[in-house]
């Protein structure tokens, strides 16, 4: 359309200065050395643009300006005869649509003079609430924090509590086993001389521990396979030997004395082991040795 109407041409005009589109500077008919501002140029770029519906329908109608809107009614909008959707259809069917939308967003406007004040008090309040929100959520995280911090004395207060009367517990059984220690040990002063006796006994077996060991040793790896007179025989030969030899060995030893345990012994001793030295040596043998023994039944 190389010469619009001039409603086609007042239509894009409102149009170009609602979307903000700078006018295009072109010569002057009267002088062409002289540029005028011309929007049917911008106009009919803005018709090129592919982005043109979209910028109509995501138009932000909360951000028209006064200004713009007055100077639309000024200009345009005041000259109803010419600036009306009927009398624009005659010429396009699409600025018709076009002068709708610039007349729609003029009654917005109007609303949104008288509203935007209580829109502007409105998102004062919400900024206000906003802040007092965020000083309530800062208050309640020193609440959280003194809340968590009560929450650990007290915590420790009862580990404390607790860890007291535990002491206090023991305390009480302490003195309790303290009595009775001091009976116990009264009513066993009459062991006093019979553990002495036994402990002076261990003092001197201590002597003859090392040769009464080897002794017991050889025993066990050797003698396990002879007879009771054949392996008497050999230990007293080895008692001479050890002593001999400067080791100290008891006078009267015996793999039982040495190496044996009574209550083991009296075990064997119930479940059908002979009662009699020979046996019950060989009985250790069997027990102290890491291999099978060869034995000689009596």
């Amino acid at each position: 359309m190389l010469k619009p109407p001039n409603t086609v041409k007042m239509v894009m005009h409102a149009v170009c200065l609602l979307l903000n589109k700078q006018p295009t500077y072109v010569p002057s008919p009267d002088n062409p050395k002289i540029k005028i501002p011309d929007y049917w140029e911008s106009s009919k770029k803005l018709l090129k643009d592919k982005h043109f519906i979209p910028s109509l329908l995501d138009y932000d109608i909360n951000a028209l300006e006064t200004k713009t809107v007055d100077n639309i009614r000024k200009n345009f909008i005041s000259n109803k005869k010419e600036f009306n959707p009927e009398r624009v259809n005659k010429a396009s069917n699409a600025a018709k649509g076009l002068c709708e939308w610039v007349l729609a967003l003029d009654k917005y406007e109007i609303v949104l003079t008288q509203v935007r004040p209580l829109q502007e008090d409105y998102d004062k309040a919400q900024s206000e609430v906003k802040a007092l929100r965020a000083n309530l959520k800062e208050k309640q995280q020193e609440l959280n924090k003194l809340s968590k911090a009560l929450a650990e004395l007290q915590d420790r207060y009862d580990q404390t509590k607790k860890k007291q009367n535990e002491l206090e517990a023991d305390i009480d059984l302490c003195e309790k086993k303290l009595i009775r220690a001091e009976t116990l040990i009264n009513s066993l002063g009459g062991e006093k001389i019979r553990w002495t006796e036994a402990a002076e006994e261990l003092e001197k077996k201590i002597k003859f521990i090392v040769g009464d060991v080897m002794l017991s040793a050889g025993t066990i790896s050797y003698l396990g396979a002879f007879d009771s007179v054949y392996r008497t025989k050999i230990q007293k030969e080895w008692v001479g030997v050890v002593k001999k030899n400067e080791l100290a060995v008891s006078e009267h030893y015996s793999l039982e004395n040495t190496v044996g345990e009574p209550i083991l012994l009296r075990k064997w001793t119930i479940n059908g082991l002979p009662s009699d030295a020979f046996s019950r040596e060989n009985g250790i043998i069997i027990d102290k040795s890491n291999r099978y023994s060869l034995m000689i039944d009596p």
